[in-house]
């Protein structure tokens, strides 16, 4: 069993600001392959387009929009216990203006749907 990658958003954003942004384009990476591991239905997001929204800034609002969408496929499939509404499009535009919003909003709703797979 896969240990699941979930960081308080208090150590998400302070690491990220201590590290001068180096912990988020970690946390990109290992929350990428923490929902690829939970929806093996779907094609996952590729590490490539991961890597490419470091350097390409729109690239980076696409790939919130896909986490949202791929979060709500998981809880969808999953538990129904647990249902957020769809915050792609939320994420999306957080993640134009303030990525670091975007990502506290998501890690919170992975935290919460591990949370309440552990009940």
């Amino acid at each position: 069993m896969q240990v699941p990658f979930n960081p308080s958003i208090g150590k998400l954003v302070l690491l990220t600001i201590v590290t001068c942004g180096i912990y988020y384009l970690y946390w990109n990476f290992k929350f990428n392959s923490a929902l690829n591991s939970l929806d093996t239905e779907n094609p996952p997001i590729s590490s490539g387009m991961v890597l490419l929204s470091i350097f390409c800034f729109p690239v980076g609002i696409y790939l919130f929009y896909k986490w949202g969408k791929k979060m709500q496929v998981i809880v969808l499939s999953g538990n129904p216990k647990f249902m957020p509404e769809d915050n792609s499009t939320l994420l999306a535009v957080f993640g134009f203006l303030f990525p670091l919003i975007s990502a506290c909003i998501i890690q919170d709703q992975l935290n919460t749907y591990y949370i309440s797979n552990n009940d």
